[in-house]
């Protein structure tokens, strides 16, 4: 019976060569990681067979490269060893970049500003609740407000009639506040003398202009718990229907100067010489429209303090005015 024998002959391939299955070229292969869970790469300076071949390198757990900023190095062998890994990129201490330095797979943890963002200059105070700052609501502060027994701020609603329209009584030198449901009379003040032209403002305002005293101007607050408590008792002293009988009589009406629901009274006329106010309007941003008869002059004053805050001159003597929604004159 006649023996084979069969001769294996191998080859040992630096770099890619033919005959040993490449393509040829010179190329290195692509280096190829170790395995994900493999923390410890070649140190640099141990041995290596193939000269200039490259591995990925990483000098911490390997399971960090690709997430975040974390990435890979390489080594080279050369000279028979493995080089310094170079152009890796390890973990970093976490800042506010909103990018993920520590590799751990999350962004800016632990080092947001308090408003969650990355702005050192933010800051959060904490009040009411179950801080241990709490609120202090009184009038002198807090005007509207109440703090609830969880110790929150809560506004307080209060309903306001502007049911109402202003009527000049001119021989008593008085303007009456009167229900346009009822038609009872809810209040009369004592404003100016000679009052003529009236007109409604914000909230049911009642606007008052007069022949004499300048041409003055008086504004009357119709929400009682908008009106001053100028001399300081503790109470609004205005003018009450209390026997409910629809007229306002003797001691329900206070004297001029006295009821704190006449917020103000300015002459507006006197600073144009002799006139006298003769029309009156208030357009929806709240200001007052006064027009002087001798001047033949339209003044826009503010519903704060009756300040004049515009004069337009114009042709004819003013003997009233509308205006309307689109404000105008």
């Amino acid at each position: 019976m006649r023996a084979f024998s069969i001769l294996l002959v191998g080859c040992l391939c630096v770099g890619v060569g033919v005959g040993c299955g490449g393509s040829g070229n010179s190329d290195l292969p692509p280096p190829s990681p170790k395995h994900p869970q493999d923390d410890v790469w070649s140190p640099p300076g141990s041995e290596c067979a193939v000269e200039g071949a490259t591995q990925v390198c990483y000098d911490s757990n390997a399971a960090e490269m690709g997430v975040g900023e974390c990435d890979g190095g390489v080594q080279v062998c050369s000279g028979g060893s493995w080089s310094e890994c170079t152009g890796q990129v390890l973990p970093t201490e976490e800042v506010c970049d909103t990018r993920d330095n520590d590799c751990d797979g999350t962004v800016d943890e632990g080092v947001l500003s308090p408003c969650g963002n990355c702005d050192p200059s933010c800051a959060v105070a904490t009040v009411g609740g179950d801080s241990k700052d709490g609120f202090t609501a009184d009038e002198d502060n807090s005007k509207g407000f109440k703090v609830t027994p969880e110790g929150w701020l809560s506004l307080e609603a209060t309903e306001v009639d502007m049911s109402v329209i202003w009527v000049a009584n001119t021989g008593e030198n008085t303007v009456s506040k009167l229900s346009t449901e009822s038609g009872k009379e809810l209040g009369r003040y004592a404003v100016c003398t000679n009052p003529s032209r009236t007109a409604v403002g914000m909230h049911g305002d009642g606007w008052v202009a007069c022949r004499d005293e300048g041409g003055a101007v008086g504004r009357i607050i119709n929400f009682e718990g908008e009106c001053t408590d100028k001399n300081g008792n503790g109470l609004i002293d205005t003018s009450h229907d209390t026997n409910d009988d629809g007229v306002i009589s003797g001691a329900e009406m206070l004297p001029k100067g006295d009821d704190e629901c006449v917020e103000w009274k300015v002459q507006i006329g006197s600073a144009y010489g002799d006139n006298v106010a003769r029309a009156l309007g208030v357009a929806k941003d709240g200001y007052g429209w006064v027009g002087l008869w001798n001047a033949k002059k339209l003044v826009k004053i503010a519903p704060k303090n009756g300040e004049a805050v515009q004069t337009i001159d114009i042709p004819n003597n003013p003997y009233g005015l509308v205006i309307d929604k689109q404000g105008v004159i």
